[in-house]
Formats: structure tokens, C-alpha cells, sequence
């Protein structure tokens, strides 16, 4: 959806940086077509590792637009053969063509490498998305219940304000759960099984010993979290 004349347009003016996943267009991928084995550069991990993708490096104009920005060519190797048909008017985000995947970002970038702008946008600010879907996924926030603005925006605060403390609460669970989706944190907490006994006049839960040491180890990390005033 970003990829638009008027929002590159619009970066352009107002001289923000843009990284955008370009859509494969029928000429593009013609000229894809035309790159030679030796015109594809090895990109590396942001930890500095080789990985199997390649990129190409172009100049780059959309539509009407005149003013060239840098599209960066992504290659990435796909078991199994495919063929492109280059009089596909259709446009998408990747093509598979003799056992590649092959995408393209727009940028206005030009500083960096292609490594490094590549992996930039691999983070997407940080994974936000992932962030962005367990909200609406995990926390009611895809669907708003009424017609009425205000009251629709005070269910999505709440639905927030649930994702957030959802989020402290992940920070005191065992390293293993502490990137765990909410369904998952709810099957192994919350649906935990155990048995509640009375013994000598006194209450007992019964749990697995591996679910002890568990709940043992979160009851610890949340008496020693120190709880601040909110100043005003």
C-alpha cells in the first residue's frame, strides 16, 4: 500500500527517508530478467554473518514520477524451479523465477549498503507488526463494537491499556514465555493443571514439579519488581 507516487512524492518534499517494498511491475521484472550472475552482491546479516540472499542495485522511477529514488533487488535462493511469464500484467510484492524469490525495496537511502538497508527494514520499527497483530489478534482490538466513534476509541483504549500490562506481566515470566503470544502464556499459566487438596485443616495445590519451579520463579520476579508512584 505504500508503495504510491504520492506518498514517495510526498517523502521526497518533505525530505523523510523512505523504505518501501516496491511492487513487481511487468517491466521490472523484465529487467530482472537481464541481470547477469555476476551483477548480484552478497548480502549480510545484521550480525554481520553471510546469508544466502543477493541484491541488485538500480535507479529507479515510478509512474509520472521523474525524480529517481534506489530500488534495491532481493534474491533469495527457493527449492524447486519456476518459470516467470514476463506477459503477466498482475502486480505483486515477489515473483519466483528458476528457483528464486525475488523482491525489491524503494529507498531513498543512499549512505547505507544495500546489507544494511536491507536489514533495516527487516526490522519493520522494531517488529511493530508482530506487536500491531498481537493487539488486534490476541487482545479484541481487530473489531470495534459499535458505530460510535468515541465509544469505539474507549474499547480500543482498552484493549491497549490489556496488551500493555499483558506485556509487563510477559517480563516476569521464564525466559522461555517471555516472547510467548498470549495464547500460549494463558495455556502454560493460567490453564496449568493442578489438584487442591486439604490436609491437616490447611489448603495445598499439588502441581508438577516442573510447573513449581515455575510459578516459584515468577512470584519471585514480581516481589522483587520495585512499583514507582506515578508522579503528576
Amino acid at each position: 500500500a505504500g508503495y504510491q507516487k504520492s506518498i514517495i512524492k510526498y517523502c521526497d518534499e518533505n525530505k523523510i527517508n523512505f523504505a518501501i517494498r516496491a511492487m513487481m511491475c511487468k517491466s521490472l521484472k523484465q529487467y530482472i530478467s537481464t541481470i547477469g550472475p555476476d551483477q548480484w552482491q552478497t548480502v549480510n546479516k545484521a550480525d554481520g554473518s553471510t546469508s544466502n540472499m543477493h541484491s541488485h542495485r538500480i535507479n529507479y522511477t515510478i509512474s509520472d514520477y521523474k525524480k529517481p529514488f534506489t530500488l534495491i533487488i532481493q534474491r533469495t535462493p527457493k527449492p524447486g524451479q519456476q518459470k516467470l511469464d514476463l506477459n503477466i500484467e498482475e502486480q505483486s510484492e515477489e515473483i519466483e523465477k528458476n528457483g528464486y524469490i525475488y523482491r525489491a525495496i524503494a529507498t531513498s537511502i543512499d549512505d547505507k549498503s544495500d546489507s544494511e538497508i536491507i536489514n533495516w527494514y527487516a526490522m519493520r520499527a522494531e517488529k511493530s507488526e508482530n506487536k500491531i497483530k498481537e493487539l488486534m489478534l490476541d487482545f479484541g482490538g481487530a473489531h470495534m463494537p459499535c458505530g460510535q466513534i468515541h465509544a469505539n476509541a474507549l474499547y480500543f483504549s482498552i484493549c491497549t491499556l490489556s496488551y500493555n500490562l499483558f506485556v509487563m506481566l510477559r517480563h516476569h515470566l521464564p525466559e522461555e514465555l517471555q516472547k510467548s503470544r498470549a495464547k500460549a502464556v494463558r495455556l502454560r499459566i493460567y490453564a496449568m493443571a493442578a489438584k487442591l487438596i486439604k490436609h491437616a485443616r490447611k489448603y495445598q495445590l499439588k502441581l508438577q514439579a516442573y510447573n513449581t519451579k515455575i510459578l516459584a520463579n515468577i512470584i519471585e520476579k514480581i516481589r522483587r519488581h520495585e512499583y514507582y508512584s506515578i508522579q503528576q
